[in-house]
């Protein structure tokens, strides 16, 4: 593959990561009455509303998803065991990402983004 297609494929990963996130980060709403929980459990918590974990974890598991996939792109005009070498090594790449989501979500303090931003 040449070398500025390669660019041109990183950079629009990442400015498609980097749009997932700001969108995710945008789109809240106010509960509605019905929506808020009566009985006072989790303190008046709006029901079934996403948590700041749950958003950082989509967007960090989508810029994974679309390394594994520019990664496999990579892979598609090899051959034989080079082929079988870059893909084995872009499925490790990305369970190593989905692991390191894990890990940075389970270190954060319940209800909040982690500090540090993930692969």
């Amino acid at each position: 593959m040449p070398r500025p297609l390669l660019r041109v494929l990183k950079a629009a990963t990442f400015v498609a990561g980097c749009l997932l996130a700001v969108q995710a980060g945008t789109q809240v709403s106010l509960p509605l009455p019905a929506e808020i929980d009566a009985t006072g459990s989790a303190h008046g918590a709006v029901k079934d509303e996403p948590t700041a974990n749950d958003t950082a974890r989509k967007a960090a598991e989508a810029k994974v998803e679309a390394n594994y996939a520019a990664a496999m792109k990579r892979c598609d005009p090899l051959k034989d065991a080079r082929k079988s070498a870059c893909t084995a090594q872009a499925e490790a790449e990305r369970t190593k990402g989905m692991a390191d989501i894990d890990a940075s979500l389970r270190a954060a303090p319940k209800g909040q983004p982690p500090t540090k931003s993930t692969p």
